[in-house]
């Protein structure tokens, strides 16, 4: 209750009120701001279901566990927090199809709202903070980045440093960090990393008596809170997984193909590290291999921050080659140097440092949100989505470098500011530019999958990885991993009655030295199964005592 009251207060401070001039300007920045850039947002995405397919996969899970929220136990160590997330929004939507598209569009745009407070928060200028906000807005690391568990998360990490730099006293943020880096742990998580290390941190400031005995009981608590009603937020199954699929990717192209085909992550991962049960168990059994992952993740670490220009200087407005990008933003730093080591006359440096100083604790804070994404890109490797959660910090960065680039009258702040939005309606982008239009095989199942209207128990067998999320209620997921003995007796045993038929499933581990899959391709009516129908991806097969449309 404590909590709540200081956050309501926090929250109080920085919208401010209407009783002074200047809390009418910053207002006046916000709503502007805020308002164009969903505007902007709409415009962007607003065609996004003619070119994205709907997601399977990570997402399907969370959307699966969203809509069932209530009905079932989800899954701790996946993203609980973001499955909540779709069970609020599936209140506005009309089935999970479309459900998954209006996420889609509010994952693009509220991480640049997000950053737009923020920015203003640490003091940028209002036409900087929507420059960035728009920039990122059409980046290629937003829209076209999947899957979207990333993006609510830094949308919750940029809300997170608005409120820690906000709150008064270093115990306080050290309490508001923790609760922040709690919530996240259940949207991703590898940041119970950072959790541990506030946690860690919380201990030693207790044992010097820096911390105060009621604070740390609030931290306790807060704590046991989190896993009383949600769960531990690890998994290492999942770990493994992840590091798998990382592992598999790396492997040039003959050490991933057989006599039998392409291989997956779990045959390569089998016979490079043998059976482990966690990514210890890998190390152990195979270390050598293990560092030389390892190494080639490193070796790729500074094309996180070539990319990252993409933040800074996106395609549609700068629509120049890469290494002109690198050069210009090269020609920025080396002037920022000179203006640190050489420039006095508008004390330039003074302020860098002063802005450096003041934002000590939000930098630390920063550096903590940023470790579980950096080690995830080295155990795994540099995807998007983790590449995305490092953007706190160097905007952060960015950010104290231009500071002292500002006005301090009103009028010359929202010119620039006004004419910004205005010139962003020109610029903004069309979809084509951005991203490539998908080729809706998953949708173009459902749909096939919808349309023999079938109402009994369909326990369906796909391995795409969730269809079942966008089907009615009577489709259950029968997954392959589950196969033991052959197709024939898992087929008996599951009680399969559909079957969605695709290079995903014939190209499986489990399948693929299967005699008897073969049978049942080559003559499916032995198996009491027919071919009903088929689309530009996949063929479906039915259970022949089953009536369709």
């Amino acid at each position: 209750m404590i909590f709540l009251i200081n956050l309501f207060q926090i929250i109080k401070k920085y919208f401010g009120c209407f009783s002074s001039k200047k809390n009418v300007e910053e207002i006046s920045y916000i709503t502007i701001g805020v308002f164009f850039i969903c505007v902007l947002g709409f415009l962007f995405t607003r065609d996004i279901e003619l070119w994205i397919d709907i997601g399977i996969g990570d997402e399907a899970k969370y959307l699966g566990q969203g809509v069932n929220f209530f009905r079932t136990s989800p899954d701790s160590s996946w993203g609980p927090l973001y499955s909540l997330w779709y069970y609020f929004l599936d209140l506005f939507s009309k089935d999970t199809i479309s459900l998954y598209y209006f996420n889609y569009k509010l994952m693009t745009i509220l991480p640049c709202i997000a950053l737009f407070l923020f920015l203003l928060k640490i003091k940028v200028t209002p036409t900087l903070s929507f420059y960035f906000s728009f920039a990122l807005l059409i980046s290629m690391i937003n829209l076209p980045t999947w899957p979207k568990v990333s993006h609510f998360g830094l949308t919750l990490i940029f809300i997170g440093l608005i409120l820690i730099h906000s709150t008064n006293g270093k115990n306080a943020k050290l309490l508001v960090a923790l609760f922040i880096s709690l919530i996240i742990t259940y949207i991703r998580p590898e940041f119970i990393l950072s959790s541990m290390l506030l946690f860690g941190i919380i201990i030693k400031r207790s044992v010097k008596n820096d911390f105060g005995v009621k604070r740390f009981m609030m931290a306790i608590v807060t704590t046991l809170i989190f896993i009383f009603l949600i769960g531990i937020p690890y998994s290492p199954g999942r770990n493994l997984t992840a590091f798998g699929q990382a592992y598999h990717k790396y492997l040039d192209l003959e050490d991933r193909i057989n006599d039998d085909g392409a291989k997956d992550w779990n045959e390569i991962l089998s016979e490079n590290f043998g059976d482990p049960k966690n990514i210890v168990d890998a190390i152990l059994i195979n270390s050598e291999e293990f560092i030389n992952h390892i190494e080639i993740n490193l070796s790729k670490l500074p094309s996180i921050y070539i990319n990252s220009i993409q933040i800074l200087l996106p395609n549609k407005i700068f629509p120049i080659s890469r290494l002109i990008k690198i050069l210009i933003v090269l020609s920025i730093i080396i002037s920022v140097f000179v203006l640190l080591l050489f420039n006095k006359m508008n004390n330039y440096r003074t302020v860098v440092h002063k802005g450096f100083t003041e934002k000590r604790d939000l930098i630390i804070y920063s550096l903590i949100f940023s470790l579980p994404p950096l080690s995830s890109i080295i155990l795994y490797f540099p995807r998007a989505h983790y590449i995305l959660l490092l953007l706190p910090l160097i905007y952060l960065i960015v950010a104290q470098l231009i500071v002292p680039l500002k006005f301090n009258n009103y009028i010359k702040n929202l010119i620039p500011y006004c004419v910004l939005v205005f010139l962003s309606f020109f610029l903004l982008p069309q979809l084509s530019s951005v991203i490539n239009r998908s080729n809706f095989k998953n949708l173009s199942a459902v749909q096939s999958i919808q349309n023999l209207n079938l109402k009994k128990r369909i326990n369906l067998l796909e391995n795409e990885g969730g269809l079942n999320v966008y089907l009615p209620d009577n489709y259950n997921w029968i997954k392959l991993e589950a196969k033991k003995g052959n197709f024939s007796e898992f087929v008996d045993k599951n009680k399969i009655n559909l079957i969605y038929y695709s290079n995903q499933l014939t190209n499986s581990a489990q399948l693929k030295r299967d005699s008897t899959w073969y049978e049942f391709i080559n003559n499916p009516a032995a198996f009491e199964f027919k071919k009903l129908k088929t689309n530009d991806v996949g063929i479906i097969y039915i259970k022949q005592n089953i009536k369709a449309k």
